[in-house]
């Protein structure tokens, strides 16, 4: 009995390989000659910015080390004064001392060496007793103010409202019934005075502190952004501490950009003063940018130039290749040899030269 099933079996389609050929977009010898002369420009191009880059890092080091010079030769310069007024306070004083057992003051005497110390503006010399047996000058400091800050004191200075005042304590011998205090101040201008000629016309501020965190002086000169005496906190005076026996004693402050501000510290010799200098950072940024477009026109001029060579050399290159490709036009079009221009043969490259000889010579030949 025959079967009612067959085997039936559909052949699959052959497999055909479809290759899609990639589009090339043909590039011309201008392309090639503008990449190799780009390329050829870039290098010098980079080489002119990283030395930019290197006068912006120079600047800035240069800026650190003139703030840092001028905080420490003010504070020499300060130290310096302090060190001739209480040398002429010395003086007076053994002069004194050897006049108190006459019990009589050389006021005149006095009086004319006072005369040779334009530093102070006032000289007192104050008994025991509180009564002011000498007085040279006008000073807004209290006799009793004076004696109550120079009390068991020996040669050093104090700080007032105004004024900076000196003192000197003649010691008291066995054979003297009293002793004096000798004491010469000098206004607190005389400090800007010493600050202005340090700074020039560079905008910085000055502080002064001394070693209990007490403010004596502050002033801000050429600033108009009025830059705020900074807070004398315990942390300030941590960071001040670590500066001042830093190599480079110099930090910024942990502020907004705008109100931040690059300070430097030194110590007043033969004191407990420390003297600090501020700058504002945006200051900063304006010498930063001028020395950044100085450097930068000759970088921008550098590329311009570097482009319009370029476009000039490839254009002519450009023409001389052109020429060429007349040449084969000529040929294919109705089989003319056509000779090139004077213009060609003088300027184009020596390459191209030969290679229209040579396609002149093949098409006699042909």
């Amino acid at each position: 009995m025959a079967s009612n099933t067959s085997n039936f079996v559909v052949p699959l389609p052959p497999v055909v390989k479809v290759e899609v050929e990639e589009q090339v977009v043909p590039k011309d010898f201008r392309g090639y000659l503008t990449r190799a002369l780009a390329w050829t420009a870039l290098m010098p191009l980079f080489m002119l910015a990283f030395m930019h880059f290197s006068q912006l890092t120079h600047t800035a080091a240069v800026i650190d080390d003139q703030q840092i010079m001028r905080t420490q030769q003010f504070a020499r310069s300060i130290s310096a004064r302090f060190v001739s007024i209480e040398t002429f306070l010395n003086t007076a004083s053994d002069m004194i001392s050897e006049s108190i057992g006459s019990k009589v003051i050389p006021v005149s005497r006095l009086n004319k060496l006072a005369e040779k110390m334009p530093y102070l503006t006032s000289l007192k010399l104050i008994s025991d007793t509180g009564s002011v047996d000498f007085h040279h000058g006008g000073s807004s400091v209290s006799t009793a103010e004076l004696m109550s800050a120079f009390a068991g004191s020996e040669v050093n200075v104090r700080s007032f409202q105004n004024e900076i005042c000196f003192g000197s304590r003649i010691p008291e011998a066995d054979s003297y019934d009293r002793s004096y205090l000798l004491i010469g101040c000098e206004p607190k201008e005389d400090i800007a005075a010493i600050f202005e000629r340090s700074v020039g016309a560079e905008p910085y501020s000055l502080q002064i502190f001394d070693s209990k965190q007490k403010e004596i002086f502050f002033t801000s000169l050429n600033d108009s952004g009025n830059v705020r005496p900074q807070n004398l906190s315990s942390e300030f005076v941590k960071i001040s501490e670590q500066m001042l026996g830093a190599p480079t004693p110099l930090w910024r402050t942990n502020q907004k950009r705008n109100d931040s501000a690059v300070l430097s510290i030194a110590e007043i010799p033969d004191t407990d003063w420390r003297a600090v200098f501020s700058q504002r950072v945006t200051f900063r940024d304006k010498q930063l940018l001028s020395s950044l477009l100085t450097s930068g026109v000759f970088l921008v001029c550098g590329a311009l130039l570097a482009l319009i060579v370029g476009t000039f050399l490839g254009f002519r290159l450009t023409n001389y290749v052109q020429t060429l490709i007349d040449q084969i036009n000529a040929f294919k079009k109705d089989g003319s040899i056509k000779k090139p221009d004077r213009s060609f043969l003088a300027n184009a490259p020596i390459e191209l030269k030969l290679l229209s000889v040579q396609f002149e010579k093949l098409v006699r030949q042909v």
